[in-house]
């Protein structure tokens, strides 16, 4: 009997898989906002992807057939890099899931419920500039929805390879360097180790990046609002990087990530399988219901006039 095909784009969606749960691990996702496909089928239900939107875009069967295979977070706003939120093809209606009817003909729907299309729309064309020659044959899965200076991930169906396109760079996408998943260099592996190592702190419905201390630091002859801006922008990120601590307290195992060297590209072999054991050791000891505690008592002890709607759900 011969043994099946391996899917050339299993790497990718267990990486995607690994990211979104290290999400859940440090209580940033709720357990219910991740979507994956069904263990049985490795596919999302037909009546759950809007073919005909994509289709009507320009793309592919081979990359709308890979939006049936991966997983989605269904919360919008939820940061993965700085401005840069997750784009979920499932369909939906007021933010709720809302699987296709047999009867009900797609394009109507479409129509009636802006944000059935909407996520395919923004695929063909990430810059709001009407163009329908953005992909070359249209083999690009979009994966991230970057804001002004967000990020857009791009995956090459063809390739199976990620670029990361910053659209404030001025740019074009193909400018920028296409990393293969078996490279620890592909932007998506970055994300997920600056999370690990807690580079990237979640916050509620946001992220802390780690930044330079010397860009609070305003230059000779600034105008003194201004300097005066930078010193509370300084004190407020310090502020956000306490909680860091809490995480360290509460067990999460941050030197998981000493184990995920850099390597150049093509060295990285079965890079997403070595993130995913990382993922497990980072969280093994992790308290999580602690931290949920601790959380909510750092953010009243800093933020007292907002703790009260902050951190509920999370985990």
């Amino acid at each position: 009997m011969n043994n099946p095909t391996p899917n050339p784009h299993q790497p990718l969606i267990s990486a995607l898989t690994t990211f979104y749960t290290l999400l859940i691990d440090l209580c940033y996702l709720p357990p219910s906002q991740l979507i994956l496909p069904p263990e049985n089928t490795a596919r999302h239900a037909p009546n759950l992807i809007n073919a005909h939107a994509a289709t009507l875009n320009g793309f592919r069967p081979s990359t709308i057939d890979l939006a049936h295979q991966i997983p989605y977070i269904t919360e919008d706003d939820i940061k993965l890099n700085a401005e840069t939120q997750p784009l979920c093809y499932l369909t939906r209606r007021g933010g709720e899931i809302h699987p296709l009817r047999a009867d009900e003909d797609q394009a109507a729907a479409a129509a009636a419920a802006v944000d059935l299309a909407d996520e395919w729309e923004y695929a063909r064309d990430p810059t709001f500039q009407d163009r329908d020659d953005m992909w070359c044959r249209f083999n690009i899965l979009v994966l991230t929805r970057g804001q002004v200076y967000g990020s857009v991930l791009l995956y090459d169906v063809d390739n199976q390879t990620i670029r990361e396109w910053k659209i404030s760079e001025g740019l074009g996408w193909g400018k920028n360097p296409a990393y293969p998943m078996t490279s620890s260099q592909n932007p998506l592996y970055t994300w997920m180790r600056d999370f690990l190592s807690l580079k990237i702190i979640p916050l509620d419905g946001n992220i802390s990046l780690q930044r330079d201390l010397e860009e609070f630091r305003s230059g000779d002859g600034e105008y003194e609002m201004y300097t005066q801006y930078l010193k509370k922008a300084r004190k407020g990120y310090e502020k956000e990087r306490t909680l860091r601590d809490v995480y360290l307290r509460c067990g999460w195992g941050v030197d998981a990530v000493d184990g995920l060297p850099v390597l150049s590209e093509g060295e990285g072999g079965r890079v997403w399988e070595r993130m995913e054991r990382a993922r497990r050791a980072a969280v093994e000891g992790f308290q999580s219901a602690e931290f949920v505690i601790c959380r909510g008592e750092w953010f009243e002890r800093l933020w007292p006039e907002d703790a009260g709607g902050k951190c509920s759900g999370c985990c």
